[in-house]
């Protein structure tokens, strides 16, 4: 953790500020069906189209990065994710806000892969206490996200997030600027030829299948929980603001889990909280529709907590099966698992909301999360750590030794 803590502070503000900015949607879905006069689950096929965006394109992106690191993408991706997900509400109709929510997604996706390589590289030897510093910034954004939006769009209108790029992008431009000395990050012991793909996964099928799948299943209630809180409380007639809130509560809730598990989970007892965690989380998610708002909160604090907690260990475990494609490890875990998490969400919630069943949307998650621990008794022990660290330059050119 010492070998580059001012890269990665960096990185874990850029990510907070990228996942803020993506997280303004999360408590807009009802009112952007509204505002486009769209048909009952109309909206949902954009919430996939954005979800596919930002998650299953990371694969791309981590390929290429592995063979042609571009370091330009830390800037250059979280530039076009600001500016689209801050003009969302002044899309006319449903085929412009798809359009920017998937070029939004695009500009976000390409930012993950090659700050969580270069993130993860900070400890090579402690990669899930690097990787849980970063993912912290991600998830508190996450958390801020909804917050800021909701507030705003309830008092000035959906069209006022406009206004997000007069701080959003300046601020961006600041924190990059700390990044863009790439002769101070430490550098690597040799040159690495690229991989190839075939090669990287060789072997590998069914510990990375395993990590896809519970990182699927994980994945259901972390995504899912939010966009269930907005349909449940607007249904009880609560204003965006508050379902920010609420949302924020259970995402700030990972967040915090993120730091705890940087802070005390050591490296012999990951596998213990990778299982045990999700068994606890369940049934916080499943009474979600059952009780009142106080205890709804502190159900998704504390769901969002320990689920948060094991996020990190299983992006690490990906990276240390594939320590020769540590982007594409990471677009597997980051990426891969929450574009198709996005679309079981998706038909979710369209199905729940067809029937008006808020109950059935928290069931599902909980019985998601669940599995996710069972399968965990199948996932072998993950490979050594042997990469070097890696180089970060803005201009795009990988770095040298």
């Amino acid at each position: 953790m010492k070998s580059l803590p001012r890269i990665l502070i960096l990185l874990t503000l850029v990510h907070g500020l990228v996942d803020a900015f993506g997280a303004f949607v999360q408590p807009l879905w009802p009112d952007l069906q509204q505002s486009l006069a769209l048909e009952q689950g109309s909206i949902q096929w954009a919430y996939v189209l954005w979800g596919l965006a930002t998650s299953v394109t990371q694969l791309g992106f981590g390929y290429w990065g592995d063979r042609h690191p571009r370091g330009w993408l830390l800037w250059a991706g979280p530039a076009v994710g600001l500016f689209c997900l801050s003009v969302v509400g002044l899309a006319p109709g449903l085929a412009s806000l798809s359009g920017l929510l998937i070029v939004g997604g695009l500009g976000i996706a390409a930012f993950h892969p090659e700050a969580a390589a270069l993130a993860g590289s900070c400890a090579p030897h402690d990669r899930s206490r690097a990787m849980s510093v970063f993912a912290v910034g991600g998830y508190l954004g996450q958390a801020a996200g909804p917050i800021y939006s909701g507030v705003i769009t309830t008092h000035y209108g959906l069209k006022a997030l406009v206004w997000s790029l007069i701080w959003g992008l300046p601020l961006l431009g600041l924190l990059v600027l700390g990044m863009r000395d790439p002769s101070r990050v430490a550098k690597p012991d040799q040159p690495r030829p690229a991989v190839p793909l075939a090669d990287l996964v060789r072997g590998r099928g069914p510990a990375l299948s395993m990590v896809l799948a519970i990182g699927i299943l994980r994945v259901l209630p972390a995504m899912g929980v939010p966009l269930a809180l907005s349909y449940l409380l607007k249904g009880r007639g609560h204003s965006n603001d508050f379902i920010g809130i609420v949302q924020s509560a259970f995402l700030a809730g990972i967040g915090a889990g993120s730091l705890g598990c940087a802070l005390f989970v050591r490296r012999e007892i990951e596998r213990r909280v990778l299982w045990q965690f999700p068994l606890v989380v369940a049934p916080l998610i499943w009474i979600c529709p059952l009780v009142n708002v106080q205890a709804l909160i502190l159900s998704v604090s504390v769901g969002g907590f320990l689920l948060g907690a094991t996020m990190p260990i299983l992006v690490s475990y990906g990276q240390r099966l594939m320590p020769e494609g540590q982007r594409i490890a990471s677009s597997i875990t980051m990426g891969v698992t929450w574009g198709i998490g996005g679309i079981f969400v998706a038909l979710i919630t369209s199905l729940a909301n067809r029937h008006n069943m808020h109950t059935l949307a928290f069931t599902m998650y909980a019985l998601a999360c669940a599995s996710s621990s069972l399968l965990c008794v199948w996932l072998p022990v993950g490979g050594a750590e042997r990469e070097p660290i890696l180089t970060v330059n803005l201009s795009g050119a990988p770095g040298k030794p």
